[in-house]
């Protein structure tokens, strides 16, 4: 059984998936884009990257890998990055 690693971003405030990925760089533009932060287009409200924050470890089962904080003016958005293996049948 081949196994594939999958990234997962989710919205910590209501569990909302954002992508689900198999690159971890792919998997990032896409939470950027989604909160208006991309260099080659024009957003009406972009939303301020503050940064990433790795998780060396974590007591919970899942394996949230880290997360994302956006804000857009007073208010910050948590986005969880989770890593996940998908087992595929040969």
């Amino acid at each position: 059984m081949e196994k594939q690693l999958l990234y997962c971003a989710v919205l910590e405030d209501d569990g909302t998936i954002i992508s689900v990925n198999t690159s971890r760089k792919d998997c990032e533009e896409f939470v950027m884009d989604y909160f208006g932060i991309n260099p080659n287009k024009t957003y009406t409200d972009p939303s301020e990257f503050i940064g990433f924050t790795k998780i060396e470890y974590s007591e919970f089962e899942d394996e949230l890998e880290g997360y994302y904080i956006f804000s857009n003016g007073t208010e910050k958005t948590r986005v969880n990055l989770f890593t996940k293996i998908l087992n595929e049948k040969p």
